[in-house]
């Protein structure tokens, strides 16, 4: 396992849309999630964390464990999508890619979100704790090369 470099606002691998992850190709992500939770524990107020934020351009992020365990959640999601479930809310947010910054973004409260695990298997869940709902929101924009700051 090994702590990755988390890239910073201005970089422009942050603005590139990622791939997503080939079938085939699902248990070979093991490594990269294992990179990305250690690199996320390494930041104790970070709670999720995306495979391109690290120079990765895969459809693949993380939720640290204890939160995603507690939100019966896997705290790896491949090919994440999601689909609106409630009503938007002004929710504070920061970013690992950016430092210090905090902006309030409308989220939706809850969402259905549709995943592939390490283990091949396809989830589809619908997400009522906002916390999550909002993270999932964010990694995906992330994985589309949408920035904190972007909206």
């Amino acid at each position: 396992m090994s702590t990755l470099v988390i890239l910073a606002d201005g970089n422009p691998e942050l603005r590139l849309r990622s791939e997503p992850v080939a079938e085939d190709g699902i248990k070979g992500v093991a490594d990269l999630s294992r990179d990305l939770r250690e690199t996320l524990n390494s930041h104790p107020n970070g709670v999720a964390l995306a495979a391109p934020q690290c120079g990765v351009r895969l459809r693949v992020f993380v939720i640290k464990a204890g939160l995603a365990r507690a939100n019966n959640i896997d705290h790896t999601l491949v090919n994440p999508s999601w689909t609106p479930f409630g009503q938007k809310e002004p929710m504070g947010e920061g970013c690992l890619s950016f430092e210090g910054v905090n902006v309030v973004k409308a989220r939706f409260r809850a969402v259905k979100v549709t995943y592939t695990t390490l283990q091949g298997k396809k989830v589809t869940k619908t997400v009522t704790n906002k916390l999550i709902a909002q993270i999932i929101q964010h990694e995906v924009e992330h994985l589309d090369g949408v920035l904190l700051t972007d909206k």
